[in-house]
């Protein structure tokens, strides 16, 4: 089990987001291999945790398999451009919307995609009428300053 500090986040309303050049997309079944291997990364990466068995979702739909409660979306550059980042928007309730799987490989980080994605992102959930909520380990420090510095406001700690 796993016993680190997790913190919960909202983006008050009335918070801008920043503009970034790129493209956010919906994944489709193309993206599945790679999306696939940035899954099992978070998993090992992020949650410090073995990753499930994902071979099935290399050839089956990724997508159509998360779509049920949630949707998955990639990042890039541009519509040609490689994918740079990923994250998954999962429905909560009638007010919020979670961000979560929010992930830049390794080559990528530190070039702006992860707050590209994630701002993106709560710009979809707006125009939803609903409030963008998140978690964070407390000692992932790189994804709360990306997130605090976007504006989320830490509503509670809690472990496990």
């Amino acid at each position: 089990m796993n016993e680190r500090e997790k913190n919960a986040y909202y983006l008050p309303d009335g918070v801008p987001l920043p503009d970034a050049a790129g493209v956010l997309r919906p994944a489709n079944g193309d993206d599945n291999p790679l999306l696939t291997e940035w899954i099992h990364a978070f998993y090992i990466e992020t949650l410090a945790v073995k990753p499930p068995d994902l071979t099935e979702f290399k050839h089956n739909n990724l997508t159509a398999v998360t779509k049920r409660t949630a949707a998955l979306y990639i990042w890039q550059n541009a519509t040609d451009a490689p994918i740079a980042a990923m994250g998954m928007v999962s429905v909560i309730d009638g007010e919020t919307e979670k961000l979560n799987l929010i992930f830049v490989p390794k080559e990528n980080r530190r070039k702006g995609y992860g707050k590209a994605i994630v701002a993106a992102l709560c710009g979809i959930i707006r125009s939803r009428g609903k409030k963008p909520v998140l978690n964070a380990y407390a000692d992932n420090a790189a994804a709360i300053r990306l997130y605090e510095g976007l504006g989320f406001t830490l509503t509670s700690c809690a472990r496990g």
